[in-house]
């Protein structure tokens, strides 16, 4: 029986040791740790900061959404355009938990260190969004330990398989 084969293609950034890595929806950028001089805006070594999901330990990820559908909903486009955040709790490779968390920046400016917190009080490792549209969220997201990755517009259920597929191989 033949396995599957995925394309992942990876590439230098040009600034520092940045690094972008895209495999199957899933885009995450790589960068050296702030103690030695990350340039900020990306995600840290996952690496060093325990984000790389073995399919043995929990995890729980919040996805941005465009409605309270959960794991039917479409990722959002950016953060102040998802109603909700589908947060989901992974068990080994196991679902374990979905649930729907209200945006409170819905259609607002999004105050960076605010938004950071209110990611962090939902328990979240990571977050997934389509795009983060300020720097600075990011940032703060990354001091407080919640890696970010961009992934393309779908169905949250599709993205989350396709992680699920692309961590336990």
């Amino acid at each position: 029986m033949a396995l599957p084969t995925y394309k992942a293609i990876s590439r230098n950034l040009h600034r520092d040791l940045a690094v972008e890595s895209e495999a199957r929806s899933f885009r995450m950028i790589i960068d050296e740790p702030w103690s030695m001089g990350s340039t900020g805006g990306v995600s840290r070594d996952p690496f060093q900061d325990g984000h790389i999901y073995d399919g043995g330990t929990a995890m729980i990820i919040a996805f941005a959404s465009k409605n309270h559908l959960g794991l039917n909903s479409e990722l959002g486009s950016n953060i102040s355009q998802s109603e909700y955040f589908t947060v989901v709790e992974l068990e080994g490779a196991k679902l374990k938990k979905v649930r729907n968390v209200e945006n409170v920046y819905f259609r607002q400016e999004v105050d960076a260190g605010a938004f950071a917190e209110f990611i962090k009080e939902t328990g979240a490792e990571k977050l997934v969004v389509s795009s983060v549209e300020n720097a600075d969220i990011t940032k703060e997201l990354l001091k407080g330990n919640v890696s970010v990755d961009e992934a393309r517009e779908g169905r949250i259920a599709d993205l989350l398989e396709d992680f699920q597929n692309s961590e336990t191989r």
